[in-house]
């Protein structure tokens, strides 16, 4: 069933000491089919008598085939959207009304100018931090605006000045929208797109004179 013999060592010793420590075990290994194919599976043992460890082991293998393409497929468009938003300096945020959390892509963060570490994963934090970036006469715009989408389902489409935390001067052009769900706003989307130089007066909307 194993795709080596070295693989078919691994495991059992792996579940040798997984069992003394835990009483069971489980690992991913890779096994072969009948045709043989190989594939990736989770397989778990555990003794059929609790009392008896060094008894008679049950085994089950769960066929992770469909999961590993899943997540590869996943990381592989997550690698793509990441590099499209590079190179077109454009970044993606998702607010969860419901939980009161923030989603920002890797572009997001880099537009900003810090780290993903630097912020709590989903906090607020992350709008403070973004706020600092705008002008002082800004803020209340950019606040209200924000206010508005998640709480009435107003999007907008904004032009800014905008000073990233490490310092690096620009203008940023945001845009939001909110999704809602039995009439009830739950997430607000939007992205923001470092433009450089631009020529809208700040705050000004979109299509605005």
């Amino acid at each position: 069933m194993y795709a080596s013999k070295d693989e078919f060592d691994r495991v059992g010793e792996e579940r040798s000491l997984q069992t003394k420590k835990d009483g069971s075990a489980m690992m991913e290994t890779k096994l072969v089919r009948k045709d043989g194919t190989e594939f990736p599976a989770i397989i778990s043992f555990a003794p059929v008598n609790p009392n008896e460890p060094d008894g008679p082991q049950a085994f089950a293998v769960l066929d992770v085939e469909v999961r590993k393409r899943r997540e590869n497929e996943l990381r592989r468009m997550t690698e793509l959207l990441n590099a499209t938003q590079r190179l077109t300096r454009v970044g993606g945020w998702e607010w969860d009304t419901e939980n009161q959390s923030m989603f920002w892509t890797e572009e997001t963060y880099r537009i900003h100018g810090i780290k993903p570490e630097d912020v709590v994963e989903g906090s607020p934090e992350h709008i403070q931090k973004s706020l600092s970036c705008y002008p002082e006469e800004a803020v209340p715009v950019i606040t209200e605006a924000f206010r508005r989408c998640a709480e009435e389902g107003e999007p907008y489409d904004l032009e800014f000045a905008f000073t990233s935390v490490d310092g690096r001067s620009t203008r940023i052009r945001t845009t939001a929208e909110a999704i809602r769900k039995e009439g009830k706003v739950v997430k607000v989307i939007g992205n923001i797109m470092d433009i450089g130089s631009g020529t809208k007066s700040d705050g000004q909307a979109d299509g605005e004179d």
